[in-house]
């Protein structure tokens, strides 16, 4: 009985810390929000066009053709629609699609074989989930940027990892060792 408490409330803390962890994060990311209700006067829709934050669906079959052999920095999100983390986490990646803007998306979903096989491979079904990896380097692993815990520290790990990375023609991030036409910086 004693022993079961204790299991609990170390529980009931580790969801007080992610809840926390969340809300400074979200805190940290409301600078994105806040570009689409200025008054401005450049001309572009907030809704698509320059602001596309599309996410590619990935899996064990594809990442390599679609994110590792790209030229292209990636975040990629590894999740389930099943996990109440994930669920909550889902703000967070909104707001990250839209404050790194230079950066390319992906999802992987460990709902399906496919995707559970890449997460076994990358490490995030040990690590936990949500979970947030990092493609900047050609021919490197993905550096681990989120693993389910503090959340907050997401920004600082990402301007850490991303500082410097060449930009390509596109206004896109490139991965390091990849040909790019200027530095750039977040």
């Amino acid at each position: 009985p004693l022993r079961t408490r204790e299991m609990a409330l170390s529980f009931a803390v580790a969801r007080l810390r992610f809840a926390v962890a969340l809300v400074a994060c979200s805190l940290l990311l409301d600078k994105a929000k806040a570009h689409g209700e200025h008054d401005h006067d450049h001309d572009h829709d907030h809704r698509n066009s320059d602001h596309d934050h599309a996410v590619l669906d990935v899996d064990v079959t594809n990442l390599d053709a679609l994110v590792v052999s790209s030229p292209h920095a990636f975040l990629v999100k590894l999740s389930s629609k099943h996990c109440e983390s994930c669920k909550e986490f889902a703000l967070t990646w909104d707001k990250l699609t839209h404050e790194y803007s230079a950066l390319r998306f992906a999802h992987v979903s460990i709902d399906t074989s496919n995707g559970k096989a890449l997460a076994k491979q990358l490490g995030a079904l040990r690590e936990g989930i949500p979970n947030l990896k990092l493609y900047f380097k050609v021919g490197a692993e993905p550096a681990n940027v989120f693993s389910g815990e503090d959340a907050h520290k997401i920004p600082a790990t990402l301007a850490r990892l991303l500082k410097g990375l060449p930009t390509g023609a596109d206004g896109h991030l490139l991965k390091v060792g990849a040909p790019g036409e200027q530095k750039g910086e977040l």
